[in-house]
Protein backbone atom coordinates (compact mmCIF):
# COMPACT_ATOMS: atom_id res chain seq x y z
CA UNK A 1 0.00 0.00 0.00
CA UNK A 2 1.03 3.51 -0.77
CA UNK A 3 -0.11 6.68 1.03
CA UNK A 4 -0.64 9.81 -0.73
CA UNK A 5 -2.15 12.66 0.25
CA UNK A 6 -4.64 14.54 -1.28
CA UNK A 7 -5.94 18.43 -0.27
CA UNK A 8 -3.66 17.69 2.99
CA UNK A 9 -5.12 14.37 4.06
CA UNK A 10 -3.51 11.24 3.61
CA UNK A 11 -4.73 8.56 1.92
CA UNK A 12 -4.26 4.74 1.04
CA UNK A 13 -4.08 3.36 -2.05
CA UNK A 14 -5.41 -0.02 -2.87
CA UNK A 15 -2.30 -1.01 -4.05
CA UNK A 16 1.94 0.13 -4.90
CA UNK A 17 2.93 2.90 -7.06
CA UNK A 18 5.58 1.89 -8.60
CA UNK A 19 9.08 3.02 -8.47
CA UNK A 20 10.69 5.95 -10.82
CA UNK A 21 12.67 3.77 -13.04
CA UNK A 22 11.13 0.70 -13.12
CA UNK A 23 9.93 -1.34 -16.23
CA UNK A 24 5.87 -1.06 -16.68
CA UNK A 25 4.11 -4.57 -17.31
CA UNK A 26 2.74 -4.71 -20.48
CA UNK A 27 -0.64 -3.09 -20.75
CA UNK A 28 -3.43 -2.18 -22.91
CA UNK A 29 -5.60 1.41 -22.98
CA UNK A 30 -7.80 2.98 -25.09
CA UNK A 31 -6.68 6.28 -26.97
CA UNK A 32 -8.98 9.39 -27.73
CA UNK A 33 -10.39 7.81 -30.94
CA UNK A 34 -11.05 4.53 -29.28
CA UNK A 35 -8.04 2.67 -30.16
CA UNK A 36 -6.33 -0.08 -28.28
CA UNK A 37 -2.96 1.07 -27.78
CA UNK A 38 -0.52 -0.76 -26.26
CA UNK A 39 2.82 -0.33 -24.24
CA UNK A 40 4.86 -2.47 -26.80
CA UNK A 41 3.60 -0.01 -30.04
CA UNK A 42 6.04 2.75 -28.23
CA UNK A 43 9.22 0.41 -27.99
CA UNK A 44 12.41 2.21 -28.32
CA UNK A 45 11.03 5.79 -27.21
CA UNK A 46 10.67 6.99 -23.53
CA UNK A 47 7.14 6.76 -21.79
CA UNK A 48 5.92 8.46 -18.73
CA UNK A 49 3.32 7.34 -17.33
CA UNK A 50 0.92 9.86 -15.18
CA UNK A 51 -0.65 7.31 -12.66
CA UNK A 52 -3.14 9.41 -10.03
CA UNK A 53 -6.11 8.73 -8.16
CA UNK A 54 -9.40 8.57 -9.33
CA UNK A 55 -10.80 11.96 -10.16
CA UNK A 56 -14.30 10.73 -9.98
CA UNK A 57 -14.63 10.95 -6.71
CA UNK A 58 -16.57 13.55 -4.64
CA UNK A 59 -14.37 14.54 -2.70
Amino acid sequence: MATITRKGVEIETCGDLPEIGTKAPAFTLVDVDLNDRSLDEFRGKTVILNIFPSIDTAT
